[in-house]
């Protein structure tokens, strides 16, 4: 689930993404304070004819008067602080990035964990609830017969009958604060647990 998590959550994914244009940039102003070596060729056919347009023309394509040139030119700055600086301060983004990333993916992991625990938790609570339920449920039977046979009061019946539906109702809301518990997994993971077929082997149903 943490793998789905790192992989799944939009704003890690964001942080990737900035870190991989991040290394496009380094390269970039890298590449922008070495010094620039350039090799120059040009090669022109004139025609030189000044009588008419076609001897011009029958000059140039059958190459009497060509023309070329090749060079060789260097650039090298007389200082380079301006372009270093600006270097440096993108290693230092891509640093100070990367450190969030790594703080971003311990929440993330934080997070998760302390989902699980709290679906664990809810879970413990379902089961006892309906250990509880079960427990009311006899003494509600129990104190029903008793009534039937003129042992017990209608008062008492009653009584037992308000701890059962309590009971009931501590189970409603187990149950229920499990779901939410579920969903806020969910949203730590970035997935849908069901089309993730993220499965704990324990299913919740009804009293």
């Amino acid at each position: 689930m943490v793998q789905r998590a790192l992989t799944g959550r939009l704003e890690l994914l964001e942080l990737e993404l900035k870190l991989a244009a991040d290394l496009t940039k380094i390269d970039y102003l890298r590449n922008q304070t070495l010094p620039m070596f350039m090799l120059d060729y040009s090669y022109a056919s004139l025609g030189r004819s000044s009588s008419s347009f076609s001897g011009a023309f029958d000059q140039t394509t059958g190459g009497d008067y060509s023309d070329w040139s090749v060079g060789v030119r260097m650039e090298m700055p007389l200082t380079n602080e301006v372009r270093r600086a600006k270097l440096d301060r993108a290693v230092q983004e891509r640093l100070q990035r990367l450190t969030t990333a790594q703080l971003r993916e311990l929440n993330v992991r934080r997070e998760i964990y302390d989902a699980l625990d709290q679906v664990g938790q809810n879970w413990q609570r379902i089961l006892a609830t309906r250990q509880n339920v079960l427990l009311a449920g006899l003494n509600y039977d129990a104190e029903l017969k008793q009534f039937r046979e003129g042992l017990r009061t209608m008062t008492e019946v009653l009584e037992t009958l308000t701890r059962l539906g309590e009971s009931q109702l501590r189970e409603v809301r187990a149950i229920g604060d499990y779901q939410v518990s579920l969903i806020d997994l969910a949203f730590a993971t970035g997935t849908l647990l069901g089309h993730s077929r993220v499965d704990f082997g324990g299913k919740v149903g009804g009293s």
